[in-house]
Formats: structure tokens, sequence, C-alpha cells
């Protein structure tokens, strides 16, 4: 009896040891980040854009702030949510907290010249501050520029915002620190 009682005792443990452990326990398995939506209630998530700069030929950069909750975890993400007539598209960014002051952010996108507006994202619906985008022409090439607010409501940014959440070094992944992928 006691001899069985060890044997179910040693096989629970080893089935326990064998079951797979909290998403991204151990580094970089394959596993998907999240957004921060996920460990903050969505009223503690705040942030703004506030300014853009893009040279001919060069990535756009978005800068601005997003303070969330304390309880982010560290492979928790952002977005900038890039509007098109037909589609939206985001690129994930790590959240880089601090404790002490709203952490600035500098999200290099890609920025399609159809693009009609962009928000700042804690979740694919979740939308923090967006702007409309404006083009002009300087030295022949198209750059853009940061427009109006819109409000994060409005049904020219109410469509979901597709942004692949896998790690950088997945086959294919797009996740935060990929400097080739779109949006």
């Amino acid at each position: 009896m006691m001899r069985r009682s060890f044997l179910a005792a040693a096989a629970a443990l080893l089935l326990a040891l064998a079951a797979p452990g909290p998403a991204h326990a151990g580094g970089f398995t394959g596993d998907a980040y999240q957004w921060i939506s996920v460990s903050c209630p969505t009223s503690t998530i705040t942030g703004q854009i506030d300014s853009v700069s893009m040279e001919p030929g060069q990535a756009t950069i978005f800068r601005g702030w997003l303070q969330a909750c304390p309880y982010v975890e560290v492979f928790d993400i952002f977005s900038i949510g890039v509007y098109r007539p037909s589609e939206a598209r985001g690129r994930a960014h790590p959240y880089l907290s601090s404790l002490t002051q709203a952490p600035s952010f500098a999200a290099a996108v890609g920025l399609p010249t159809d693009t009609t507006a962009v928000c700042l994202l804690a979740g694919p619906t979740t939308r923090l501050d967006c702007h409309a985008i404006v083009f002009s022409i300087v030295n022949g090439q198209s750059v853009a520029g940061l427009g109006q607010p819109i409000p994060v409501d409005s049904p020219s940014v109410a469509i979901p915002v597709t942004v692949p959440l896998k790690y950088s070094d997945d086959p294919g992944g797009s996740g935060p620190n990929c400097p080739t992928c779109w949006g």
C-alpha cells in the first residue's frame, strides 16, 4: 500500500514537472508576447503620441509616453496602429516601465503613403490616443506629419489592428525589435 502511494506521488510529480509552465517561463520559447491590457485594467493605462519624425526614405519614428499599472509583465507590449483604407496593422513594441515617471517611447513603424491615421494601442481595440496622418512633399519625397487628434472611438479607427505577437527570433516572427517588420 505504501509503495502504491509512493508511486502515485512520484507519477504526479513527474507529470507536474513535464507540464508547460507559465507563458514566458524559461525565456524565449516561441511564446507570444501579450498586450499591456491583459496585465492591467484598461482604466489604469494612459498615454499619448507627441510627435512624428520622418526623413525621406527612412523609418517613421513616433514619440510619446505611456503609463500602465504596476502589474505589467516583462513581455507586455504596446503598438502604434497604422490605419489604411482597407486594413489596420501594427508592430509590437516592448513596454519599458518605470515606477517613478511615465516612460517615453520612440517607436519605429512602416507608414505606407495611404495611411489615414495612427493610434497608440494597449490592445487590438484599446486605443489610447489617435491622430490623423498628413503627408507633404519635401525635396520630392513624401514625408508624414502628425495631424489633428481623432477620438479613440471614431469610425475611422474602429477596426481591430493586426499585430503579430511573436518573438523576433521565431521563423517569420515579428515581435519587438524586429527592424524589418512592416507596420
